[in-house]
């Protein structure tokens, strides 16, 4: 039952993707410590897991396009 709000979960794994990505940059950027590196793997492997998820049940490229858009514009 979609309503005026409902969003496919794979678009909102893809939001989450690009928010783990802006967080590994920062930890690459910022981390000196190994709970920091510890912390910037976890949101390597979450950012990438949820990437290749979403791209199993959306097309690859659209997928991708809006994953770096969202993750260049928050990163920046």
């Amino acid at each position: 039952m979609g309503g005026f709000f409902s969003v496919d979960q794979n678009w909102l794994k893809v939001l989450a993707a690009s928010v783990f990505e802006v967080l590994w940059v920062i930890g690459l950027a910022h981390a000196e410590h190994l709970w920091e590196w510890t912390g910037t793997l976890f949101a390597i492997l979450i950012s990438n897991y949820l990437l290749i998820k979403a791209s199993q049940k959306l097309p690859g490229g659209t997928v991708y396009s809006v994953f770096v858009g969202l993750g260049t514009g928050g990163t920046v």
